[in-house]
């Protein structure tokens, strides 16, 4: 099996067996789903990472990657990982935002 598969795989699966799982205690409860969103958020601001590199070189002509928000043509550490963890941390905040019902419901 492709390694990158299993980069996206398993924190994905990861993340959402933590989402799904059910619990009596509400600060354990609240607990996992945190981290389930964090685990989920990774792979998914990743791939967004990558779709907006690849989609903005091709909106402007150019055939090399584009690094969104920072670093532009010039890809390097600090710009990678920058942006990537500026797209990871939109995805937690969305998926903050569409499930938080999960986070404020009591049981």
């Amino acid at each position: 099996m492709d390694p990158f598969i299993l980069l996206l795989a398993v924190p994905l699966s990861l993340g959402i067996f933590l989402i799904a799982s059910t619990g009596r205690n509400a600060r354990w409860r609240v607990a996992r789903n945190l981290a389930g969103f964090a685990l989920v958020a990774l792979p998914v601001g990743g791939l967004a990472y990558l779709l907006s590199g690849i989609w903005i070189a091709r909106a402007r002509g150019v055939g090399h990657f584009f690094s969104v928000p920072f670093g532009g043509y010039a890809v390097t550490d600090s710009a990678v990982s920058s942006s990537l963890g500026c797209w990871v941390g939109i995805a937690f905040l969305l998926l903050l935002i569409v499930f938080r019902g999960r986070l404020t419901r009591v049981q």
